[in-house]
Protein backbone atom coordinates (compact mmCIF):
# COMPACT_ATOMS: atom_id res chain seq x y z
CA UNK A 1 0.00 0.00 0.00
CA UNK A 2 1.47 3.24 -0.79
CA UNK A 3 1.07 6.13 1.68
CA UNK A 4 0.44 9.83 0.92
CA UNK A 5 3.77 11.52 1.22
CA UNK A 6 5.85 8.80 2.32
CA UNK A 7 9.35 9.97 2.55
CA UNK A 8 12.51 7.36 2.89
CA UNK A 9 16.31 7.34 2.23
CA UNK A 10 18.87 5.36 0.44
CA UNK A 11 20.16 4.07 3.85
CA UNK A 12 17.23 3.51 4.98
CA UNK A 13 15.81 1.16 1.85
CA UNK A 14 19.15 -0.83 1.84
CA UNK A 15 18.44 -1.84 5.54
CA UNK A 16 14.81 -3.30 4.61
CA UNK A 17 15.89 -4.40 1.63
CA UNK A 18 12.63 -2.54 0.36
CA UNK A 19 11.66 -0.19 -2.62
CA UNK A 20 8.83 2.20 -2.38
CA UNK A 21 5.46 0.93 -4.33
CA UNK A 22 7.75 -0.64 -6.80
CA UNK A 23 9.77 2.60 -7.62
CA UNK A 24 13.62 2.26 -7.30
CA UNK A 25 15.66 1.24 -4.67
CA UNK A 26 17.15 4.60 -3.61
CA UNK A 27 21.26 4.05 -3.01
CA UNK A 28 22.61 5.67 -0.16
CA UNK A 29 22.65 9.56 -0.98
CA UNK A 30 19.35 9.89 -2.59
CA UNK A 31 16.32 10.68 -0.89
CA UNK A 32 13.08 10.12 -2.37
CA UNK A 33 9.28 10.91 -2.23
CA UNK A 34 6.43 8.85 -3.35
CA UNK A 35 2.85 10.77 -3.38
CA UNK A 36 -0.85 9.29 -4.03
CA UNK A 37 -2.29 13.17 -5.11
CA UNK A 38 -5.63 14.15 -4.72
CA UNK A 39 -6.69 13.16 -8.06
CA UNK A 40 -5.45 9.78 -7.35
CA UNK A 41 -1.98 10.26 -9.89
CA UNK A 42 0.75 9.12 -7.95
CA UNK A 43 4.36 11.41 -8.07
CA UNK A 44 7.77 10.24 -7.40
CA UNK A 45 10.63 12.72 -6.46
CA UNK A 46 14.30 11.90 -6.39
CA UNK A 47 16.63 13.79 -5.59
CA UNK A 48 20.93 13.80 -4.41
CA UNK A 49 23.97 12.57 -5.09
CA UNK A 50 24.72 9.09 -4.77
CA UNK A 51 27.54 7.38 -2.52
CA UNK A 52 27.95 4.76 -4.67
CA UNK A 53 26.91 3.83 -8.21
CA UNK A 54 23.61 2.03 -8.60
CA UNK A 55 22.11 -0.29 -10.83
CA UNK A 56 18.55 -1.89 -10.38
CA UNK A 57 16.19 -4.02 -12.26
CA UNK A 58 12.53 -4.12 -11.70
CA UNK A 59 9.19 -4.83 -13.21
CA UNK A 60 7.11 -1.66 -14.24
CA UNK A 61 3.89 -2.10 -14.55
CA UNK A 62 1.16 -0.87 -17.65
CA UNK A 63 0.73 2.67 -18.06
CA UNK A 64 1.90 5.84 -18.75
CA UNK A 65 5.05 7.56 -17.11
CA UNK A 66 6.05 11.10 -17.37
CA UNK A 67 9.68 12.07 -16.71
CA UNK A 68 11.03 14.69 -16.22
CA UNK A 69 14.83 15.60 -15.22
CA UNK A 70 15.77 18.82 -13.41
CA UNK A 71 19.28 17.58 -13.22
CA UNK A 72 22.07 14.91 -13.88
CA UNK A 73 21.92 12.05 -15.93
CA UNK A 74 20.51 8.23 -15.01
CA UNK A 75 20.55 5.80 -17.94
CA UNK A 76 17.50 3.37 -18.12
CA UNK A 77 16.25 1.00 -20.34
CA UNK A 78 12.34 -0.06 -20.52
CA UNK A 79 10.72 -3.15 -22.30
CA UNK A 80 14.38 -3.26 -24.17
CA UNK A 81 14.28 0.31 -25.67
CA UNK A 82 16.82 3.17 -23.91
CA UNK A 83 15.02 6.65 -22.20
CA UNK A 84 17.50 9.51 -22.63
CA UNK A 85 16.62 10.44 -18.82
CA UNK A 86 19.15 13.48 -18.82
CA UNK A 87 19.69 17.31 -18.66
CA UNK A 88 23.14 18.86 -19.34
CA UNK A 89 24.27 21.87 -17.35
CA UNK A 90 22.27 24.99 -18.94
CA UNK A 91 20.36 23.16 -21.50
CA UNK A 92 16.46 22.65 -21.26
CA UNK A 93 14.92 20.12 -19.15
CA UNK A 94 12.84 17.58 -21.50
CA UNK A 95 9.75 15.61 -20.51
CA UNK A 96 9.99 11.66 -21.60
CA UNK A 97 7.00 9.34 -21.91
CA UNK A 98 6.71 6.19 -21.49
CA UNK A 99 3.36 4.05 -22.11
CA UNK A 100 3.15 0.11 -21.92
CA UNK A 101 0.61 -1.55 -23.02
CA UNK A 102 1.92 -4.60 -20.46
CA UNK A 103 4.24 -5.27 -17.55
CA UNK A 104 8.20 -4.75 -18.69
CA UNK A 105 11.54 -4.71 -17.47
CA UNK A 106 12.76 -1.68 -15.94
CA UNK A 107 16.71 -0.91 -15.70
CA UNK A 108 18.42 2.34 -14.26
CA UNK A 109 21.62 3.58 -13.63
CA UNK A 110 23.30 6.26 -11.20
CA UNK A 111 26.73 7.24 -11.23
CA UNK A 112 28.33 7.71 -7.94
CA UNK A 113 28.45 11.71 -6.75
CA UNK A 114 26.41 12.76 -9.83
CA UNK A 115 23.71 15.24 -8.18
CA UNK A 116 20.37 14.31 -9.77
CA UNK A 117 16.74 15.75 -9.77
CA UNK A 118 14.07 13.70 -11.22
CA UNK A 119 10.20 13.88 -10.94
CA UNK A 120 8.32 11.08 -12.23
CA UNK A 121 4.53 11.00 -12.53
CA UNK A 122 2.95 7.33 -13.12
CA UNK A 123 -0.74 6.92 -14.84
CA UNK A 124 -2.68 3.71 -15.27
CA UNK A 125 -4.95 3.25 -17.89
CA UNK A 126 -8.52 3.36 -15.78
CA UNK A 127 -7.12 6.81 -14.54
CA UNK A 128 -6.50 7.54 -18.02
CA UNK A 129 -9.12 6.76 -19.59
CA UNK A 130 -11.80 8.43 -16.91
CA UNK A 131 -10.07 11.42 -18.50
CA UNK A 132 -10.67 10.61 -22.09
CA UNK A 133 -7.39 8.97 -22.65
CA UNK A 134 -8.03 5.88 -23.99
CA UNK A 135 -5.15 3.03 -24.01
CA UNK A 136 -5.64 2.49 -27.78
CA UNK A 137 -5.02 6.45 -28.24
CA UNK A 138 -1.75 6.81 -26.12
CA UNK A 139 -0.71 3.60 -27.40
CA UNK A 140 -1.29 3.97 -31.40
CA UNK A 141 -0.70 0.13 -31.90
CA UNK A 142 2.57 -0.45 -30.30
CA UNK A 143 3.53 -2.39 -26.93
CA UNK A 144 5.60 0.09 -25.63
CA UNK A 145 5.52 3.90 -26.60
CA UNK A 146 8.32 6.81 -26.10
CA UNK A 147 8.24 10.34 -27.02
CA UNK A 148 10.02 13.56 -26.03
CA UNK A 149 9.63 16.95 -25.42
CA UNK A 150 11.19 20.38 -24.26
CA UNK A 151 9.33 20.78 -20.93
CA UNK A 152 7.47 24.24 -20.17
CA UNK A 153 9.84 26.90 -18.79
CA UNK A 154 7.29 27.22 -15.69
CA UNK A 155 7.10 23.36 -15.30
CA UNK A 156 11.05 23.08 -15.27
CA UNK A 157 10.87 25.87 -12.45
CA UNK A 158 8.03 24.66 -10.33
CA UNK A 159 9.62 21.17 -10.58
CA UNK A 160 13.26 23.05 -9.08
CA UNK A 161 11.32 24.17 -6.75
CA UNK A 162 9.70 21.24 -5.42
CA UNK A 163 12.61 18.89 -5.35
CA UNK A 164 14.42 21.97 -3.05
CA UNK A 165 11.59 21.52 -1.00
CA UNK A 166 12.17 18.03 -0.23
CA UNK A 167 13.28 17.24 3.28
CA UNK A 168 12.13 20.86 4.50
CA UNK A 169 9.94 21.28 7.33
CA UNK A 170 7.09 22.37 4.65
CA UNK A 171 7.37 19.45 2.54
CA UNK A 172 3.84 17.84 3.33
CA UNK A 173 2.41 21.00 3.95
CA UNK A 174 -0.91 21.13 2.30
CA UNK A 175 0.07 24.37 -0.19
CA UNK A 176 3.01 22.18 -1.61
CA UNK A 177 0.82 19.17 -1.73
CA UNK A 178 -1.57 21.13 -4.09
CA UNK A 179 1.72 22.47 -6.24
CA UNK A 180 2.46 19.09 -6.87
CA UNK A 181 -0.45 18.14 -7.95
CA UNK A 182 -1.11 21.61 -10.22
CA UNK A 183 2.54 20.39 -12.10
CA UNK A 184 1.19 16.88 -11.95
CA UNK A 185 -1.89 18.29 -14.01
CA UNK A 186 0.37 20.19 -16.18
CA UNK A 187 2.12 17.51 -16.96
CA UNK A 188 -0.53 15.57 -18.25
CA UNK A 189 -2.05 18.36 -19.84
CA UNK A 190 1.45 18.81 -22.48
CA UNK A 191 1.33 15.01 -22.62
CA UNK A 192 -2.27 15.00 -23.81
CA UNK A 193 -1.33 17.49 -26.53
CA UNK A 194 1.60 15.46 -28.01
CA UNK A 195 -0.63 12.28 -28.46
CA UNK A 196 -3.86 13.62 -29.17
CA UNK A 197 -2.70 16.80 -31.09
CA UNK A 198 -2.52 21.00 -29.98
CA UNK A 199 -5.86 22.92 -29.56
CA UNK A 200 -3.28 25.54 -30.54
CA UNK A 201 -2.96 23.72 -33.97
CA UNK A 202 0.78 23.93 -33.43
CA UNK A 203 2.81 21.51 -35.30
CA UNK A 204 5.49 19.31 -33.34
CA UNK A 205 8.24 21.11 -34.86
CA UNK A 206 6.99 24.65 -33.83
CA UNK A 207 6.00 23.69 -30.65
CA UNK A 208 9.90 22.20 -30.13
CA UNK A 209 11.12 25.60 -31.39
CA UNK A 210 8.39 27.60 -29.24
CA UNK A 211 9.71 25.87 -26.12
CA UNK A 212 13.47 26.34 -26.80
CA UNK A 213 12.85 30.34 -27.18
CA UNK A 214 10.78 30.36 -24.11
CA UNK A 215 13.66 28.39 -21.97
CA UNK A 216 15.94 30.73 -23.13
CA UNK A 217 13.70 33.81 -22.24
CA UNK A 218 13.13 32.88 -18.61
CA UNK A 219 16.14 32.33 -17.68
CA UNK A 220 17.65 33.91 -14.88
CA UNK A 221 19.88 37.05 -15.60
CA UNK A 222 19.51 39.89 -18.53
CA UNK A 223 16.76 39.57 -20.46
CA UNK A 224 18.02 38.22 -23.87
CA UNK A 225 17.29 40.40 -27.16
CA UNK A 226 14.83 39.41 -29.62
CA UNK A 227 17.46 38.24 -32.18
CA UNK A 228 19.07 35.75 -29.75
CA UNK A 229 15.37 34.18 -28.66
CA UNK A 230 14.79 33.74 -32.36
CA UNK A 231 18.70 32.08 -32.72
CA UNK A 232 17.44 29.54 -30.18
CA UNK A 233 14.47 28.41 -32.23
CA UNK A 234 16.27 28.56 -35.23
CA UNK A 235 13.81 31.43 -37.21
CA UNK A 236 13.42 34.97 -37.96
CA UNK A 237 12.18 37.85 -35.40
CA UNK A 238 9.40 38.68 -37.43
CA UNK A 239 8.49 34.48 -37.48
CA UNK A 240 8.92 33.99 -33.52
CA UNK A 241 6.59 36.82 -32.98
CA UNK A 242 3.78 35.10 -35.51
CA UNK A 243 4.24 31.97 -33.55
CA UNK A 244 4.26 33.75 -29.88
CA UNK A 245 1.31 35.54 -30.70
CA UNK A 246 -0.73 32.00 -31.84
CA UNK A 247 0.79 30.30 -28.80
CA UNK A 248 0.27 33.43 -25.95
CA UNK A 249 -1.78 35.76 -27.60
CA UNK A 250 1.06 37.96 -26.21
CA UNK A 251 4.18 39.69 -27.98
CA UNK A 252 7.62 37.97 -27.23
CA UNK A 253 9.27 40.23 -24.41
CA UNK A 254 5.62 40.73 -23.03
CA UNK A 255 4.88 37.61 -22.55
CA UNK A 256 8.82 36.97 -21.35
CA UNK A 257 8.67 39.76 -18.59
CA UNK A 258 5.19 38.25 -17.24
CA UNK A 259 6.78 34.69 -17.21
CA UNK A 260 9.69 35.99 -15.47
CA UNK A 261 7.91 38.19 -12.90
CA UNK A 262 5.90 34.95 -12.06
CA UNK A 263 8.78 32.92 -11.71
CA UNK A 264 10.10 35.97 -9.37
CA UNK A 265 7.17 36.43 -7.14
CA UNK A 266 7.60 32.47 -6.45
CA UNK A 267 11.05 32.76 -5.72
CA UNK A 268 9.79 35.46 -2.93
CA UNK A 269 7.30 32.98 -1.54
CA UNK A 270 9.64 30.67 -1.22
CA UNK A 271 11.87 33.10 1.09
CA UNK A 272 14.63 34.34 -1.54
CA UNK A 273 15.75 37.24 -1.07
CA UNK A 274 15.02 40.36 -3.33
CA UNK A 275 18.05 40.65 -4.90
CA UNK A 276 17.73 36.46 -6.32
CA UNK A 277 14.26 37.68 -7.48
CA UNK A 278 15.09 40.41 -9.07
CA UNK A 279 17.86 38.39 -11.17
CA UNK A 280 15.34 35.89 -12.08
CA UNK A 281 13.24 38.62 -13.27
CA UNK A 282 16.45 39.70 -15.08
CA UNK A 283 16.28 43.31 -13.34
CA UNK A 284 19.81 44.88 -12.95
CA UNK A 285 19.48 46.19 -9.52
CA UNK A 286 16.63 44.90 -6.53
CA UNK A 287 15.55 48.64 -6.45
CA UNK A 288 14.50 48.64 -10.09
CA UNK A 289 12.13 45.34 -9.49
CA UNK A 290 11.19 46.46 -6.20
CA UNK A 291 9.17 49.62 -8.44
CA UNK A 292 8.38 47.34 -11.27
CA UNK A 293 7.24 44.29 -8.70
CA UNK A 294 5.06 47.26 -7.06
CA UNK A 295 3.53 48.93 -9.79
CA UNK A 296 2.45 45.76 -11.06
CA UNK A 297 0.99 44.21 -8.02
CA UNK A 298 0.43 47.20 -5.44
CA UNK A 299 2.38 46.14 -2.85
CA UNK A 300 6.59 45.58 -2.47
CA UNK A 301 8.04 42.64 -2.78
CA UNK A 302 9.05 42.01 0.64
CA UNK A 303 6.03 41.61 2.08
CA UNK A 304 6.17 38.65 -0.41
CA UNK A 305 8.96 36.92 0.99
CA UNK A 306 8.99 34.51 4.24
CA UNK A 307 9.70 36.00 7.62
CA UNK A 308 13.42 34.89 8.82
Amino acid sequence: MVSRGLQVNGRDLAAQGASIGGALPLPEGVTGRQEVLPSGALLEVLSGAPAARSAQTRMRPEGLALYLVTEGRIPAQVAGLPLDLARAPGRPAHVVLSALEAPAEARHRMAAGQRIGLLTLRLGWDWLAARGLSRDAVLAGRAHRCDSWLAAPGDVFRAEALIRAEGSAEADSPVLTLRREALALSLLAQASEVLLGTPDGLRPTERERLRRMEDLATRPGPLPTLEDIAAAGRMSVSSMQRLFQRAHGQAVLGWARGARMQQATAALRRGESVAEAARIAGYATPAAFSTAFRELTGTPPSRFAKAG
